[in-house]
């Protein structure tokens, strides 16, 4: 069961289904581990708010605002998910990191900057890998046994005139089949 927990150090918060929980950026070990109840009450408490007060908790972080940017802004549902995904983070933040003495504005602005680079990264890996399964899926295949390796092999005559021709087969080069 995922469980969520804030750092008071560097404000990040994340869920998580590690038994011992550890910041994954300033490796803080004693983080504030919430329960869920305790997160379904904040989640009501900001459904709650008219629209007015709830975006004051609306803080996108670069993180967040990269993929607000990217699409999901365009998407009422997905933009609902981010905006009270940020508006949780927000308030948690508030209530227990920026007054907390352990808190380390440094160390929070470069976690600001590790996350936007992990998601500009997690992007540029998907974008990829969309790339590479389309190209994958142009390649011609045997129709037999949808294997990619095949030779050409030149066709010396044509069945329909007995002439000689130009034209060329593909053999797929583990079931043999000529196509």
């Amino acid at each position: 069961m995922s469980r969520m927990f804030v750092c008071p150090v560097c404000g990040q918060v994340r869920g998580t289904d590690d038994r011992f929980v550890l910041c994954d950026f300033c490796k803080n070990k004693d983080v504030i581990v919430l329960n869920d109840e305790e997160v379904k009450n904040v989640k009501d408490y900001l459904a709650s708010l008219s629209r007015e007060e709830f975006e004051k908790y609306i803080y996108f972080e670069k993180e967040d605002k990269y993929l607000y940017d990217n699409g999901w802004k365009k998407d009422k549902y997905s933009k609902k998910i981010l905006e009270d995904s940020a508006a949780i983070s927000e308030y948690l933040r508030l209530k227990y990191v920026f007054s907390n003495s352990l808190f380390d504005s440094e160390k929070y602005n470069q976690r600001i900057e590790w996350d936007y680079k992990c998601m500009e990264d997690q992007d540029k890996q998907a974008r990829e890998n969309a790339r590479r399964a389309a190209e994958e899926a142009s390649r011609p295949r045997c129709p037999k046994c949808g294997c990619t390796e095949f030779q050409m092999v030149p066709r010396k005559w044509s069945p329909l005139t007995g002439f000689l021709t130009n034209k060329v087969d593909r053999v797929c080069v583990k079931c043999k089949t000529r196509f």
